[in-house]
């Protein structure tokens, strides 16, 4: 089954939104709702917080290689040092997989992250006094299309070949996507992206031999 998730945040927004009858709910109370559904499950709570894996794990990575296949154990481990932001992001970098991580401390304050290359669409928009945050387009309450469309992401999904708006955009102007990477930190009704700084490895001259061998290649997969 397809990975899930349903946030609402924001008193007026929960009130008005309708949950999923059938998912699970992880968190209920008058300013925030949190749903899942699907994939497999690792949860773990203390110290004020509960910090949820979500998705499928593989391995775990020993500088830029995957090592040792992980289990269910390993991520409680490492969950359990996931406390903030920064070890969250931590965390992400150490499990090769498709997942979601999600934490949520006393004061209600939610942090969802995906895996390092961003394989889990997370959308995100500003309606009713709250915010709703979502893996799917079709959970998002109210007209999608109410600001009108970004005429960037249309162009980049009808001129460059991959036929999606980039990756923090959607084809609409209210609704944004979780870049790869980011972090999408929630607290009463409103979010705020942590991006994260992107560190380029050193590289080489290429020559132009090489460069004409790259060039057929690319154009041999496009054809």
């Amino acid at each position: 089954s397809m990975l899930k998730l349903l946030i609402h945040s924001g008193e007026a927004l929960v009130a008005k939104a309708s949950p999923q009858l059938d998912w699970q709910t992880i968190h209920s109370s008058n300013r925030l709702r949190m749903q899942i559904q699907g994939f497999h499950q690792v949860g773990i709570s203390g110290g004020g917080k509960t910090v949820v894996f979500l998705g499928k794990h593989l391995h775990t990575i020993d500088g830029n290689n995957c090592s040792k296949t992980v289990g269910d154990n390993e991520i409680k481990n490492r969950l359990f040092s996931a406390v903030d932001q920064s070890t969250l992001r931590e965390f992400v970098n150490t499990i090769e997989g498709r997942f979601l991580v999600l934490s949520i401390d006393l004061n209600e304050d939610v942090a969802v992250c995906s895996d390092r290359f961003g394989k889990v669409d997370v959308y995100f928009q500003s309606i009713y006094g709250g915010v709703t945050v979502a893996t799917d387009l079709g959970l998002l309450p109210g007209n999608l299309a109410s600001e009108g469309y970004d005429q960037s992401a249309l162009a980049h999904t009808l001129t460059y070949y991959g036929y999606r708006p980039p990756k923090r955009h959607t084809i609409y102007n209210a609704v944004r996507r979780l870049g790869v990477r980011d972090l999408l930190a929630i607290k009463n009704g409103s979010c705020q992206v942590e991006k994260n700084l992107l560190i380029l490895n050193e590289s080489r001259q290429f020559n132009d031999r090489e460069h004409g061998n790259y060039k057929r290649s690319f154009l041999e997969y496009l054809e």
